[in-house]
This record gives C-alpha cells, sequence and structure tokens, in this order.
C-alpha cells in the first residue's frame, strides 16, 4: 500500500505543481525510506518463525518487539538527523524530512503488530489496518494539495496516516497480546537481533541501492550542458525510477508467494528443487521481456500520464526504458535472492548487497557530474546485474558442492517416513 500511495502522491504532485516540487518531494521520501526499512531489521522474519511453532509467547514476543522497535526506532531517527545535518539541503527541505524522520517510529510499532497477525494467519487485519491509514492519507493530500498545500502539510498527513494505522493495529493485536506493554528482556533481544542481523544488513543495503542514485542526483554538481537544478533532474529521474518500480512489483508478490514451495520441494530433493528453480526463471524472464515489449512504446503515454501542462518530462521516458531493458535482471535478482534464503546463504548476502552498494555509490558519484542523471539508470541496471551474477554464483556452487548430500537426505527423509507409518 505503500508504494500505491507514492505513485498515487507522485501523480498528484506532478499533474498539479511540476516537475521542481516532485524531485524536492522524491528528495524526502528517499532519504526519509533510506532508514524506513532498517527499523525491521529481518525482527519479524524471525519472531513468525519461532512463533509458529509456540504460539503461546505471542504477548512476550510481542511486549519485547515493541520496547525494542520503540529504541531502535528512536535511534535510527537521531542517526537520519545527524546526517542530515551536516547535508546542504534548503531549510524547508530539512525541516520536512526531520518532521517525515517520525514515520520510521511508527512504522516500527506496526511492524511489532504485523508480526502478531502473520503468526495468527490474520493477513486480513494487517490489510485492514493499510487500507485504512492509505485511504485517510490520499483522501487528506489530495485535498490539500488542490489547495495549494506545501511539503510540509503533505509529510505531516502522512504522519496521521501512520498514526491512525497503528492505533487500528494495536486495537485489534490486543485481542492476542492483552494489555498493550513494552519490556525488555535481554536473552531475547540479542537473540532476537543477532539473529536477524545477516537479514537485517541485507535490507539496509537493498534499500541503500534503491535510495542512494536519488539522494547523490539532489547534492552533485550536475553537468552544466543539462541547464536544470538538482530538484528538476530528480524529479525528471525519480519519475522515469517511479513508473519502473510498478513493474518490479510483480517478482516481489511472485516470489514471495513461490517461497513456501521452493522449501517444500527443497526439503523433498536437489532435484526437485532445480526443476522448480527452473520453471520460476522461466516465468520471470517470460513477464519481464513481455514487460519489456509492452513497455518500451508505451512509455511515452505513461509518462504523459504524470505531466504538467507545459513542462517537459521526455526524460523520463528514457530512464524509464534504459531501466526496462535490465527489467529481467531485477526479476531474477527477487528469485536468486529468495533462492539463496531458501538454501541458508543468508550469511552472504550482506556481502553481496554490501558490495553493490559500493558499486553504486561509487559509479554515481563518477558519472553523474559528467553524464547527469540518465548514467544513474544504468547504474542501477549494472548494481543489479553484479547482485545477480553474485547470488548466481554463489547459489550454483552451493547446489553443486551439497547435490549428493542433499538428494540423499531427501531419499532417507522418505524412507523414515515410510517406516514410521
Amino acid at each position: 500500500m505503500t508504494s500505491l500511495i507514492t505513485a498515487v502522491v507522485v501523480f498528484l504532485i506532478s499533474k498539479n505543481l511540476g516537475a521542481s516540487t516532485l524531485g524536492d518531494f522524491i528528495t524526502i521520501i528517499t532519504y526519509i525510506s533510506l532508514f524506513f526499512l532498517v527499523v525491521d531489521f529481518g525482527l519479524n522474519a524471525i519472531a513468525v518463525k519461532d512463533l509458529s511453532t509456540d504460539e503461546d509467547k505471542i504477548p512476550f514476543y510481542f511486549r519485547n518487539l515493541f520496547g525494542l522497535r520503540i529504541i531502535l526506532s528512536i535511534a535510527i531517527i537521531f542517526l537520519s538527523l545527524v546526517i542530515l545535518s551536516i547535508l546542504p539541503y534548503r531549510i524547508e527541505i530539512k525541516l520536512t524530512i526531520a518532521l517525515g524522520s517520525f514515520l520510521i517510529l511508527f512504522q516500527g510499532l506496526f511492524l511489532s503488530a504485523i508480526a502478531v497477525f502473520q503468526t495468527k494467519l490474520r493477513y486480513e487485519k494487517m490489510v485492514l489496518c493499510d487500507v485504512f491509514g492509505s485511504i485517510v492519507t490520499l483522501i487528506l493530500i489530495f485535498l490539500a494539495i488542490k489547495t495549494g498545500a506545501n511539503l510540509l502539510v503533505l509529510i505531516s498527513i502522512y504522519l496521521i496516516g501512520a498514526i491512525l494505522r497503528v492505533i487500528l493495529g494495536f486495537y485489534l493485536v490486543s485481542s492476542y497480546v492483552g494489555k498493550l506493554s513494552f519490556e525488555f528482556n535481554r536473552r531475547l533481544l540479542t537473540y532476537l537481533m543477532l539473529s536477524a542481523l545477516p537479514l537485517g544488513l541485507t535490507i539496509f543495503f537493498a534499500q541503500l541501492n534503491a535510495s542512494v542514485d536519488k539522494i547523490i542526483l539532489s547534492l552533485i554538481n550536475l553537468p552544466t550542458s543539462l541547464n536544470i537544478s538538482n530538484s528538476v533532474a530528480v524529479g525528471v529521474y525519480g519519475l522515469g525510477y517511479k513508473i519502473f518500480e510498478t513493474a518490479i512489483l510483480f517478482p516481489t508478490f511472485f516470489v514471495n508467494s513461490s517461497y513456501p514451495i521452493m522449501i517444500k520441494h527443497r526439503n523433498e530433493s536437489i532435484e526437485k528443487f532445480r526443476k522448480t528453480l527452473k520453471k520460476l526463471v522461466l516465468v520471470l524472464v517470460s513477464v519481464s521481456l513481455l514487460g519489456i515489449i509492452l513497455g518500451f512504446p508505451l512509455a511515452p503515454y505513461l509518462v504523459n500520464i504524470f505531466q504538467k501542462g507545459g513542462e517537459d518530462l521526455s526524460g523520463s521516458i528514457l530512464i524509464l526504458r534504459i531501466l526496462l531493458l535490465f527489467l529481467p535482471i531485477f526479476y531474477l535478482s527477487a528469485l536468486f535472492l529468495w533462492t539463496a534464503v531458501t538454501l541458508g546463504l543468508t550469511k552472504i548476502l550482506p556481502l553481496i548487497y554490501g558490495f553493490g552498494s559500493i558499486i553504486n555509490v561509487s559509479l554515481n558519484l563518477i558519472f553523474i557530474p559528467k553524464y547527469g542523471y540518465i548514467s544513474s539508470a544504468y547504474v542501477a541496471g549494472f548494481t543489479e546485474f553484479i547482485i545477480l551474477i553474485s547470488l548466481f554464483y554463489f547459489t550454483l556452487e552451493h547446489l553443486k558442492k551439497y547435490e549428493d548430500k542433499n538428494l540423499a537426505f531427501g531419499k532417507n527423509l522418505v524412507f523414515t517416513q515410510k517406516e514410521s507409518s
């Protein structure tokens, strides 16, 4: 729902306020989102896995997740503000980001409730909270933009929606955890943090890869030949990237729904797992190629939907088309990320995505001053290509190394089950 809200807000701002304001909005949202997902840190994945085998611990885990997320959110907000203080943004941008940083806290609180909903398989309650907060946010933002509100007001509305979502979430979760309170069990919190560390670092680096290009574009000197401001550059690039992001939502949902099947087939035999993986690759490659075929001719029409009368957003069309060329790479990297998780290769993931972040930042710092926002699209695709090659290499090596062992394990497991029956 967050992606949907942002897409609608991008449309409203671009259509009514223009590329420069859109660029400022994308800068603000991108900076906040850089820290936004860190508060997750993979803690829910560990908690849900534990609670699925012992639901009696739900109140205990919730209280500790609640407490941990408060401390973690405050620390992340403080860090974001310290970094913000040394960045050369205009004062109104800094004030808006400072206000928006409190979204990190409310995201953390809601994630604690999500852990309970996931454990109890009550996804409809999680969706209800998201839809409720999103509807309120969109209605208020639509009215605010139509009355000429500034970005500070828009971010304030985001906060209102986030607060309402948490209030409803905590009301619904109280039936499972009793009285709402928090605690700090050192042993549990240490276990959760250490267990979630590889996934948490991976989430951070993945978010960095998705955000750093726009952050650098908003700060660094652009080629004089472009004759545009940093805000407009971020607006033009960010619009093309936001449209592209809607195209890469499919592999996220597809792989997430396929993940339980991958685990099941992995436990049965490596051969069955390999066949499943090949089928998933075939589907994702086919859909991504279809996306390229349809996306190229549709790009001008898609960008035109967001265009304010009199403004030239042709640069967004080029950005979208460049990114579409890398669509199969983005689709397959989503698959091989969860393939690595399925095979228990979580410890290597932070190294892969961290290396990708180093490449991403370095190349953007080198090429943006020379070629502007066009280079960022190529860098984004190239970085994802490096990540995919790394994921593919380690996955393949793991399958080769343990194939005989895992096949034998699969046979023994089936034999044991037959014996026990």
